[in-house]
């Protein structure tokens, strides 16, 4: 059928979800059905039909069936009505129709002797038909309840029975394999379907002219109602089948005393079977989409089936707890896996700790390594630089000085060679030449002591840096070796560690999947519960309110019955009654008054009830709410305790990070940072001494300049005068410029709009171009949809001829079949009569022969002609639904390319006149530009001459205090470039000590971000656990206002309610009792009067 509009009809909070009927066993359900288009079964129980929801499997409403036991169920064609056949066996039957969106029941029909054990609403929902035991096919109107035809054709118990497609015909099944076809309306009989030789179980239409059956003799078979023919039998289930449904995608679903259910599709073509693991199976059911199989047997139990793969999903119950019982149970499996997800967590975060300290160790064995290469690096470079610009200067200088202390020795023993062969007169010049070598020999002698003085110096500094160096490799080795010897293991366990990892994290991913799904249910389960314990408080006021209704109508019959006796004893009034007439009226007012006054107070008193009990209601779900945000707060809060955890221990880890990579900056700082600031200090005292003097000359240079005063005056005047005509000219250009960006702008913008304008054009008209062949192609579609039907007619009647001549062959093998039979039999040991028997058995199985090739060839090409051509129709109304679609798609496009080409018109128009509007707010201010420019000109002139004449006048004073300050300028130079050198050398090494500062600072910035987390984690704890506290004081709250009003309900009960019930029922006495009086008066006068007369 046609999916109606709107959402699937579906029972939301319309139904009790608590369950009339509990029983200590479960029994078996034979009644079973499923909604066309909504996720929705309903499967009868103990007294009761419960709903489930099919895609969650949750208990979707419970309808009560007091009077019996439910033995058929079936949706309407719109899934909005649901009707129940059933009763008690040999005492009633009846079938009921029920809303199940609104969860009422609307019409019951029958009054039958027996159980209904299968009925059925037509399509439109006029008709409802249904049998039993007493063999008869009964049709009710919908309208007005009344039985239309009661139909005898059956020879046994009627067991099944469907409503065709467009409910015109309905099919009836029987105990004894009988398969009837009636016309709702007027109830004749269509077609007559044997071939079944064994009780009706199901009864499916697969179209408007097919029906699918199953029986207990095991078959299922397809029939052509048309042609009252069988199309088809298989073996669906050995041992018997005992149940069809249909789903509304054409699948079928058998069932049967083989223990399984099997999936066919339209044609009886078997594409999966699914095992019932208990019992033989009872009913069974495929859901309105067919992806879930859903069977019965004959303990009770109800399975669900996945139908891609037959894997089993769930069981559902026919004898489910209260909602209550369900929420509690549930609530119970959600702290179990609460506690199996902390578990999971606490196992997880013992792994990242663990992987944590071990990159942590990996790390500190890297940064050894790397800092202490850095050492030896540092190390060899001031060796290399110490003995290249020290060492070998000194021992070059100490060599020179030892060569020229040999050549001064050598003069002198030649002087004093020359001294001791010289004459006496050579003396004195032999003498002063000694002197002289003696001189020269003790100052090179000086030289090379100061020169081996110093180079012992550098050999002391180069031995130490080359101590340094060897410690500094000696350490390297030492970090090298660790990082060789440690790296592997700890890569390894990292290995171990992220495998472990993996496992936790599996473990957590699972367990918080699981909790996640229990507390689903559990939630699910708390909104159940409350709307559970809303829908009985709804009940019994309902019941109240009928109560209260029947109280009012037996008092306004005593009212009325009051009225008449009144009436009547006015008519009859005797002068004679006197003061015994009036008092007895009297009484009889004072009665009334009794009665109605107690009425008013039990309505009072029960209304008040009523709003009491809507007030626990809303206390049930202000509890409920609340316990979900208790829950919700807890889970919350040990998340907030894991992470708070969390990050103190990596705070605590970055912290001990800081305090290492801290010691060793330090340790550096004192060997390389130290020296040089201390050189750098005593610059910076000398540049300060020299500022000094610079500052004295240059005050000397301001005294000179203040005795110029004047002229600076005169100078600066018009100076400031040309400046602020300056200024002038640059506000009124400033003032000019945005108005002309503007202009331009709005020029640009013009330009654009205009040529969008244009493309917006170009674009509508090819939008309407391509909209031409849509249209072409949507008249197309409708030509070919029209012209489809024609196949459709053409295979129909070929089918029909097929059909006719597989007729004609079946009644040619019949006939030929009992002429075979009956000479096989008579042919005895006669040779001739056997011999005329073969050839009849031969001619038996032509004919055979000749039926099968046309079953399996002539009616095969038919039916597929026939599916084919309605395949054509349904392509040609898919092509047309297409084309139409396209079209309406091209219109749309068309249009909206309509309105963008005139939305750009209009915005062409637009900055046009802004264009206009731009040129004429530009044109006042350029020439007030033009102005301020000519005055600032004039005046920079006059600026400029008086300048020239302060300057004239300033070169007689001024240039000798200029010489004196260029003098203290150049001393302060010198001592600025000696300071620059010092720090260039402060620089690179304070540049050095920043690299070395980066891991202090990465770490100090990590240990801040980890202490940051850390106080957040904690805050976070705090807030969690107020939340937790004030959850837990408002659900008190709450169920001591819940407790509180069930208190007052149930004391108002009893102090108002049944007081008032017994005031009432006195009132009825005493009025009663007073009437009686009065009427026994008038008998008296009555008999008075005859007396009398």
């Amino acid at each position: 059928g046609k999916r109606p509009e709107g959402p699937a009809p579906m029972p939301v909070e319309v139904l009790s979800l608590d369950p009339f009927v509990r029983t200590d066993r479960t029994s078996v359900s034979t009644a079973i059905a499923v909604s066309p288009w909504a996720p929705l079964v309903a499967i009868g129980g103990q007294r009761q039909v419960i709903l489930y929801n099919t895609d969650n499997l949750k208990v979707a409403g419970i309808i009560p069936f007091p009077k019996g036991y439910p033995h058929s169920l079936n949706f309407s064609a719109t899934g909005k009505l649901l009707v129940i056949g059933g009763g008690r066996g040999a005492n009633l039957g009846f079938s009921t129709v029920w809303d199940v969106t609104k969860g009422e029941q609307l019409l019951t029909v029958g009054e039958d002797l027996d159980a209904v054990l299968a009925t059925d609403i037509s399509a439109d929902q006029r008709y409802i038909a249904h049998g039993g035991p007493d063999r008869l096919v009964r049709i009710f109107s919908t309208d007005t309840g009344e039985m239309l035809h009661k139909i005898k054709k059956h020879t046994d118990w009627v067991t099944a029975m469907r409503f065709g497609p467009k409910g015109k015909y309905v099919a009836s099944g029987d105990r004894a394999g009988g398969i009837h076809v009636w016309e709702a309306e007027p109830g004749g009989r269509v077609a007559s379907l044997m071939g079944h030789r064994g009780r009706i179980t199901g009864l499916e239409w697969v179209n408007t002219n097919i029906v699918a059956s199953v029986s207990e003799d095991g078959t299922g078979k397809l029939w052509n109602i048309d042609e009252v023919t069988q199309l088809k039998s298989w073996t669906a289930h050995s041992g018997g089948a005992s149940g069809l449904r249909r789903a509304q995608t054409g699948d079928l679903v058998t069932v049967g005393r083989n223990r399984r259910a099997t999936l066919w599709d339209a044609g009886g073509n078997a594409k999966r079977s699914f095992t019932f693991p208990g019992d033989i199976p009872s009913t069974g059911v495929p859901t309105h989409d067919a992806k879930r199989v859903i069977g019965t047997d004959w303990t009770g139990q109800v399975y669900v089936w996945n139908a891609a793969d037959g894997q089993e999903i769930s069981r559902l119950s026919l004898n489910p707890a209260t909602m209550a019982e369900q929420f509690t149970a549930a609530q119970k499996v959600v702290d179990e896996k609460a506690a199996a997800a902390r578990a999971a967590e606490a196992a997880h975060k013992a792994v990242l700790d663990q992987i944590g300290k071990t990159k942590a160790d990996q790390a500190a064995l890297t940064a050894a390594v790397t800092m202490r290469q850095k050492a030896v690096t540092d190390s060899k470079a001031a060796l290399d630089k110490l003995v290249a610009e020290k060492q070998k200067p000194a021992q070059a200088k100490a060599a020179t000085a030892a060569k020229a202390v040999e050549t001064a020795t050598a003069a002198k023993a030649t002087a004093d060679k020359a001294l001791a062969a010289a004459a006496e007169a050579d003396k004195p010049a032999a003498q002063a030449k000694t002197e002289a070598a003696v001189k020269m020999l003790n100052d090179a002698q000086a030289a090379k002591n100061s020169a081996d003085k110093a180079l012992a110096t550098i050999n002391t500094q180069v031995t130490q840096a080359g101590t340094i160096h060897a410690a500094a490799n000696k350490s390297l080795a030492e970090a090298q070796t660790k990082q060789k010897t440690g790296q592997p293991v700890l890569t390894k366990r990292l290995a171990d560690l992220a495998k472990a990892n993996s496992a936790e994290q599996a473990k957590v991913t699972a367990a918080g999947a699981a909790l996640t799904s229990a507390q689903e249910d559990a939630d699910h389960l708390r909104l159940s519960k409350t709307f559970a314990a809303l829908y009985t408080v709804r009940r019994e006021v309902s019941s109240q309110d009928a109560e209260l209704a029947q109280l009012k109508s037996e008092s306004e019959s005593a009212q009325t019955a009051l009225t008449n006796a009144k009436a009547a004893l006015a008519a009859a009034q005797k002068r004679d009654l006197g003061a015994a007439k009036t008092a007895l009226q009297a009484k009889v007012n004072e009665a009334q008054n009794a009665k109605t006054k107690a009425d008013e107070a039990l309505a009072a008193a029960q209304a008040e009830v009523a709003r009491e009990k809507t007030k626990v209601v809303e206390a049930q779900k202000v509890v409920a709410t609340r316990e979900a945000a208790m829950k919700q707060a807890q889970a919350n809060l040990q998340t907030a305790q894991t992470a708070a955890t969390k990050a103190q221990t990596a705070a605590q880890a970055e912290a001990a990070k800081v305090a290492a990579a801290q010691k060793q900056y330090n340790d550096l700082a004192a060997v390389e940072l130290v020296p040089v600031q201390t050189i750098d200090r005593a610059l910076e005292i000398s540049v300060a001494q020299a500022l000094v003097a610079k500052t004295n000359a240059a005050k000397a240079l301001q005294s000179i300049e203040r005795e110029l005063g004047p002229a600076e005056k005169a100078a600066t005047a018009t100076a400031a005068a040309a400046k602020a005509a300056q200024d002038a000219a640059a506000k009124a250009k400033a003032a000019m410029t945005p108005l002309a960006a503007a202009l331009a702008k709005a020029k640009t913008e013009t330009a654009n709009l205009v040529k969008a304008e244009a493309a917006a054009k170009t674009t509508h008209e090819a939008l309407v171009q391509k909209m031409k062949p849509a249209e072409t192609a949507a008249a197309a579609a409708e030509a070919r949809f029209k012209a489809s039907p024609a196949a459709k007619v053409k295979a129909d009647a070929a089918l029909k001829v097929v059909n006719a001549k597989v007729e004609a062959a079946l009644a040619a093998f019949q006939k030929a079949e009992m002429a075979a039979q009956s000479a096989e039999l008579n042919a005895g040991n006669d040779a001739a009569k056997q011999a005329e028997a073969k050839k009849l058995r031969a001619a038996a199985t032509a004919a055979k022969g000749a039926l099968d090739t046309l079953s399996a060839k002539d009616q095969k090409a038919a039916l597929a002609e026939v599916a084919k051509a309605t395949e054509i129709i349904a392509a040609a109304s898919r092509a047309k639904a297409a084309a139409d679609t396209t079209l309406v798609a091209a219109n749309a496009t068309v249009a909206q390319g309509k309105a963008k080409l005139d939305g750009a018109t209009k915005a062409r128009t637009a900055a046009q006149q802004a264009e206009a509007a731009a040129q004429a707010k530009l044109a006042p201010v350029l020439a007030a530009h033009t102005r301020a420019a000519q005055l600032a000109t004039a005046r920079q002139q006059s600026a400029a001459t008086a300048k020239a004449h302060w300057t004239e006048l300033l070169n007689a004073q001024q240039k000798p205090a200029q010489a004196a300050l260029a003098a203290a300028e150049t001393i302060l130079k010198e001592l600025t470039s000696a300071k620059k050198s010092s720090a260039l050398v402060l620089t690179r090494v304070k540049a050095e000590m920043l690299v070395a500062q980066k891991p202090v600072d990465a770490a100090k910035a990590v240990a801040a971000k980890a202490q940051i987390a850390a106080t957040a984690a904690t805050a976070e704890v705090a807030k969690m656990q107020a939340t937790v506290k004030t959850a837990q004081t408002a659900i008190t709250e709450s169920r001591a206002a819940m407790a509180k009003a069930e208190a007052t309900v149930a004391q108002m009960a009893k102090e108002k309610v049944e007081p008032m019930q017994a005031a009432v029922t006195t009132a009825a006495k005493a009025m009663a009792a007073t009437q009686a009086a009065h009427a026994n008066l008038e008998k008296d006068h009555q008999a008075r009067v005859a007396a009398l007369t």
